[in-house]
């Protein structure tokens, strides 16, 4: 079976990755190990970095890329004999419709672009070119996808409402394994762990956090993420602000907990698989815990308000940063290789 995998993500190379290459990489490796790397063409959607140009290109309602770009894509895609069109997001949805059709095209939506981009339309109105360019592609898309996949129900919902659709199939967010054995952490004050990369939703979840919940507690709290440096001016002797870290193991490893004040957003939160991964203590927002299957574990606490982060960090037992029932779940449900069997098995059902 060829398979045409097309992204605008960065599939190549190491270091920080933010949470959408994170599931890109996943399915990708998904793909690769049941298939093997030469039946799966990577087409790499280009990014157009000029602003100026990017703005004139969605307001020819493609998104990022030119149209001299997009051309060489559909003649890099209908230069190939593929089985399967497997689109990486919806971003580049329009293309869906100009190449010559040899298989079926199956499409992941990482969320739903047009729910997500109204939000973000809300809080800055000056986004609404980019709004109608995705909202445009992902119409595009879901017209002409023969399978759709989601993360979780509630796409699966909203997928159902905005297009008039089904989903073909739900699978959550996965990691390939990178747990290390560690020693149990005594730390005094303890450290409480926030990992996220750049992005409205994170750094708004931070400023409140720090805003709300710091005075309140006595913990040191680590911001570490894909360029998160650039709010290093709220550091305090309690508040460090690490930025971009190519390797989060230590850390992982070192903290009582990880917290997740995140209060918009779609999809699911791949920070909140990576704590599961590392058997940590976990205090969430609902909305970090859309999708996840955490039910009954002592070591997750929904938090949904100042009061109750408070509460719930004020609670934590000395030398309980460990659980090995969040790693359970974990490999049962959220390691990569369970994903690639659930994909496996769905791809040979549709060929």
């Amino acid at each position: 079976m060829k398979i045409v995998f097309l992204t605008q993500q960065y599939t190549q190379g190491q270091g920080a990755l933010h949470g959408g290459e994170m599931e890109t990489r996943a399915y990708l490796n998904s793909l690769i190990d049941n298939y093997g790397g030469d039946s799966v063409k990577i087409v790499k959607v280009p990014v157009e970095k000029n602003t100026l140009r990017r703005q004139r290109n969605y307001l020819a309602l493609r998104n990022m890329y030119s149209r001299e770009k997009e051309r060489e894509l559909i003649r890099e895609i209908n230069g190939i004999d593929w089985d399967i069109l497997f689109f990486d997001g919806s971003w580049s949805g329009r293309i869906s419709g100009y190449v010559v059709k040899k298989g079926k095209i199956v499409t992941f939506l990482h969320n739903v672009e047009h729910i997500f981009c109204k939000e973000r339309l809300k809080r800055s109105p000056l986004s609404v070119i980019r709004f109608c360019s995705d909202s445009y592609n992902e119409k595009c898309l879901m017209r002409n996808s023969d399978y759709v996949i989601t993360l979780n129900h509630r796409d699966e919902e909203l997928v159902k409402r905005c297009y008039h659709r089904q989903v073909d199939l739900i699978l959550p967010i996965s990691l390939k394994d990178c747990y290390q054995e560690y020693p149990a952490v005594n730390n005094n004050p303890r450290k409480l762990l926030f990992v996220g990369s750049y992005f409205d939703s994170n750094v708004q979840g931070v400023l409140w956090f720090v805003k709300k919940v710091m005075p309140r507690v006595d913990c040191q709290f680590i911001v570490a993420g894909k360029g998160m440096e650039r709010i290093k001016s709220i550091e305090t002797p309690r508040i460090s602000i690490l930025g971009t870290v190519d390797d989060l193991s230590k850390l992982y490893q070192e903290c009582d907990a990880v917290v997740m004040p995140i209060f918009s957003g779609g999809g699911m939160k791949v920070k909140t698989a990576e704590a599961l991964m590392w058997g940590k203590r976990i205090l969430a927002t609902r909305e970090a815990l859309t999708g996840y299957d955490v039910r009954g574990l002592e070591c997750v606490k929904e938090c949904n308000t100042a009061d109750e982060f408070a509460e719930a960090i004020g609670q934590m037992r000395e030398n309980s940063s460990f659980s090995l029932a969040a790693r359970e779940v974990f490999l049962e449900k959220y390691e990569e290789s369970v994903k690639s069997q659930k994909l496996a098995a769905f791809l040979e059902r549709i060929k």
